[in-house]
């Protein structure tokens, strides 16, 4: 009975961690996605080098 009650807790303790792990890379790239979005959202509105630039900057303080 210990043993079996031991196996379960560990498992559960693995499943746990995994499901954490995948909730973080999901996370990490849901904000990247946003970022590029909004790149994508703002370039599209400039029309020179300096705009975009500017834009790009912005962009890529949130992404790094």
């Amino acid at each position: 009975m210990l043993i079996m009650f031991f196996t379960i807790a560990l498992l559960n303790g693995t499943l746990t961690s995994r499901v954490r792990r995948q909730e973080k890379k999901i996370r990490i790239r849901e904000e990247r996605t946003q970022a590029l979005y909004e790149l994508t959202k703002e370039l599209s509105m400039t029309s020179g080098i300096q705009e975009v630039i500017k834009v790009t900057r912005k962009i890529d303080t949130k992404i790094f």
